[in-house]
């Protein structure tokens, strides 16, 4: 029962976001678009959360899971350290997370720093204001 329930704030977190969502997108290339959901930027001092969307040209297959077609994460930066780590994650059958959703992780991620360069970095410009 206490899964069900799980699963039921879950769902409900996911179609709330949906429909309130403001994706804007921040990087695009020939395989994938970024999107970031300014309205979800939250702060405290240095630790900024957000949530961002993958939107997959090509379905990517996971080899525990169904082919997706996009993925929203929610993950928290360090402004002031450059590190980050994924909060939440969850693959959606169809594109711009409509569809059903495949499968979720909500294990909060170690700090991880980034490279220069990486789509993890733009991640972070965004949320951290850093543009």
């Amino acid at each position: 029962m206490a899964m069900l329930k799980l699963v039921l704030a879950l769902l409900l977190t996911v179609v709330s976001m949906s429909a309130q969502a403001e994706w804007h997108s921040i990087y695009s290339d020939d395989n994938f678009s970024i999107y970031a959901d300014s309205s979800t930027i939250t702060r405290s001092g240095d630790l900024v959360k957000m949530w961002s969307l993958y939107d997959f040209k090509v379905a990517e297959a996971i080899p525990t899971s169904n082919p997706s077609q996009s993925q929203k994460t929610q993950k928290e930066f360090d402004c002031r350290t450059r590190k980050f780590r994924q909060l939440h994650m969850i693959l959606f059958s169809g594109n711009m997370g409509k569809g059903n959703a495949i499968t979720t992780n909500d294990q909060t991620a170690d700090w991880m720093p980034f490279q220069r360069g990486s789509l993890n970095e733009i991640e972070w410009q965004t949320a951290c204001g850093k543009n």
